[in-house]
């Protein structure tokens, strides 16, 4: 009887750990694909297909490989300033035929970057879909980041900033490719002052013609 005793009370405090332990788990306000990134899970695979990490030491969420949204969730939606992304493959989105859709929501200052590209496609007939929403300053460093058939490129909230340093930049949207950075859109190690056969105004990319530019090409 008292063996059973003991028993059961070793198992009881076992259960009060591991309720302890995950009532202590820290969350990050970093969601992939909808799954919030805790402290019990810095990694994970979605759909087989996406792979992901984050060190928070270093504040870098590690991401490769390839994922076709639902249109329910952004692939990355985060709030954690100074977030580095770091691509350690070709990572390739593929944006869902959705209205009022983020491919990625970046909801802090962030920086992309890493030896691969980012790239996203998408369907020029899905209504107001930005490929990268951003809010605070947004910087491509040492990397390149593609975007084609989305409503819009790289759109921001009013007040953000846009810097590229030694990046490739290569947009074509269904509407703007670069919009609302109207904190200032810099240029360093590019080798180009200004996209391709358009001008900068205000924190948005235009024609000549004056109207919101489709393409966008540093």
């Amino acid at each position: 009887m008292k063996r059973k005793l003991w028993i059961i009370l070793a198992l009881a405090a076992m259960m009060a750990v591991l309720l302890c332990t995950a009532a202590n788990a820290e969350s990050y306000d970093i969601y992939i694909a909808g799954r919030q990134v805790t402290s019990d899970q810095l990694s994970g695979l979605i759909d087989n297909t996406l792979a992901y990490r984050y060190d928070p030491a270093e504040n870098v969420l590690h991401m490769q490989g390839t994922y076709t949204p639902n249109g329910t969730y952004a692939v990355l939606t985060h709030s954690v300033p100074g977030l580095t992304i770091q691509l350690d493959s070709a990572v390739s989105l593929n944006a869902p035929n959705a209205s009022d859709y983020n491919v990625l929501a970046l909801l802090a200052d962030t920086v992309i970057t890493g030896d691969y590209g980012l790239y996203i496609s998408g369907n020029n007939a899905a209504e107001r879909v930005n490929a990268i929403y951003a809010n605070g300053t947004l910087t491509v460093r040492n990397t390149s980041v593609s975007a084609s058939d989305t409503a819009n490129g790289l759109y921001a909230s009013s007040g953000s900033a846009l810097l590229l340093n030694g990046a490739d930049l290569n947009i074509r949207a269904g509407d703007l490719a670069v919009a609302n950075f109207t904190g200032g859109i810099s240029l360093q190690n590019c080798g180009y002052e200004r996209p391709f056969s358009a001008v900068v105004d205000n924190g948005t990319v235009y024609t000549a013609f004056g109207s919101g530019s489709a393409a966008a090409e540093w």
